[in-house]
This record gives structure tokens, sequence and C-alpha cells, in this order.
């Protein structure tokens, strides 16, 4: 029984050492739960984070895949953390 809990204890803590980091160019992509943040921006496509052990981790998740579309916004659509949501091209926002 001793072993069991040991190999499991070391599962999890690799899990949870197995963060998302960001990818170069990620950093500077937005997380926000405002639409009018994204009025006028291009809508490039919906963007996921997997099974996350921390907050910090879906947002990088989201960051780079947000960051591949060539956004630079994601409008956060999960109603608890950030999981998931639209990416958006605000670069160059229409009026």
């Amino acid at each position: 029984m001793k072993r069991v809990r040991l190999v499991l204890l070391g599962v999890v803590a690799a899990a949870a050492t197995h963060c998302a980091s960001v990818a170069p160019g990620s950093e500077s992509v937005v997380l926000t739960r405002d639409e009018s943040a994204v009025k006028g921006c291009k809508e490039l496509g919906d963007v996921q984070a997997w099974i996350s052990w921390s907050f910090g981790d879906a947002r990088n998740q989201l960051r780079n895949r947000a960051h591949k579309l060539k956004g630079d916004t994601v409008l956060v659509a999960s109603p608890f953390g950030e999981s998931f949501g639209t990416a958006y091209s605000c670069a160059e926002k229409k009026p």
C-alpha cells in the first residue's frame, strides 16, 4: 500500500510541475471578459486550454493558442477560470 501511495504521489507531482510556458510572442496576448474590448476586431477562432493544474497554466495555453492564430486578444467565455474563449486580432480595429 505504501508503494502505491508513493507512485501516486510521484504521478501527481510530475503532472503538477508540467505547466505550459508562454511561447515567444504570446506574452503580449490579452485575456479579457469585456466584449467591448473586441468590438471592431477580427474574429480568428475558438481557443481552449486542456485540463490544467493551475489557472496560470490555462492562461498560458490560451495565449499560446491565440498567438498561433495570429491573435492578440482572447475573449474568455468560460464561467470559471480561463479554459476557453475566442481569439481576435485587434491590431487594426475597425471603428
